[in-house]
This record gives structure tokens, C-alpha cells and sequence, in this order.
């Protein structure tokens, strides 16, 4: 995503560090055009310049502040997975599907299996027609997986 785009669904999730982020990076793409009109010149009108330089301090002071915020967050609900997810192997690991669970929906895999014979549209209307989320959580008997909620016992953050 787009911080543009990013913006107003992580605050809906409650993601607020995340949309404060995104906000930064969008005030970032404005930032140059302030800091190009700070240098006094006699087609600048004063005011302009006045109103750039105020808004670039603005700017970069709340850049700081997010980092701050960034430094000093607190980490305890990021937990390290298990293994690490730089090769191919440990990701299908997450992604495989487990055991089956009597009444619950089937697994990830088996619902997304024959879409990639399709084109990017058609396979983008499937997945919201079936409207499934998929988390990174516990299944029955402990395993971690990223799955269809239906499966998901607990998340992996709880």
C-alpha cells in the first residue's frame, strides 16, 4: 500500500502508530516544495515566505517526533516467530495447510488453489467474493500458521 492509501484503513484497525507514520511520509512529499520557497527572493512574496518557513519547521518537527515515538515505543507485544521467514521453505511452512478441523472452513491454500490460472481482475473478484481474512495464529494443536480465521484458535500476539 500507499501511505496515501494506508492512511485511514490502519487508523480504522487501530493501527495509530502506523497511520502516524503514513501521515509523516505524506507531509514528507510536501516538504520540498516549502523548503524551496524559504530562500527570500524579490518574486516571493513575504508572506509566502513566512508561511513555508513555518511549515517546514512544522514538518520536520513532527518527522522528529515520529521518530522518537519509533525509538522509545514499548516491544512487548512483538514477539520473534519461530523461525525465520527469509527462505522459501520457512514461509510454506506458515502457509501449508494443517489438520483439518471437523466443521471449520478449509485451509488457505485449498481455497486459493486454481487462481493463478487467472487473470489479476478475475482473481482479485474471487478473494472478495469469498471474503475470507487470513490471520498468523495458533490452530488446533498448537501450530502456527498463517490460515483462514475460521481455523485460528488465538493469535500469534496474544
Amino acid at each position: 500500500m500507499s501511505p496515501f492509501s494506508a492512511i485511514i484503513p490502519s487508523f480504522h484497525r487501530r493501527h495509530f502508530l502506523v497511520s502516524l507514520v503514513c501521515f509523516a511520509s505524506v507531509l514528507a512529499e510536501f516538504l520540498p516544495i516549502c523548503l524551496g520557497n524559504i530562500p527570500y527572493t524579490p518574486s516571493l512574496t513575504y508572506h509566502a515566505f513566512v508561511t513555508c518557513s513555518i511549515l517546514s519547521m512544522i514538518i520536520l518537527l513532527f518527522m522528529m517526533t515520529c521518530i522518537v515515538v519509533l525509538i522509545l515505543r514499548p516491544r512487548r507485544k512483538v514477539r520473534p516467530l519461530p523461525r525465520r521467514t527469509d527462505t522459501l521453505a520457512s514461509i510454506c511452512c506458515y502457509v501449508a495447510a494443517g489438520e483439518s478441523v471437523e466443521g471449520s472452513a478449509i485451509g488457505m491454500l485449498d481455497q486459493l488453489s486454481g487462481l493463478s490460472n487467472k487473470g489479476t481482475t478475475e482473481r482479485d473478484n474471487v478473494v472478495i467474493e469469498r471474503g475470507g481474512l487470513y490471520a498468523m495464529g495458533i490452530i488446533k494443536g498448537d501450530g502456527l500458521r498463517v490460515d483462514c480465521d475460521g481455523r485460528i484458535t488465538r493469535l500469534w500476539s496474544d
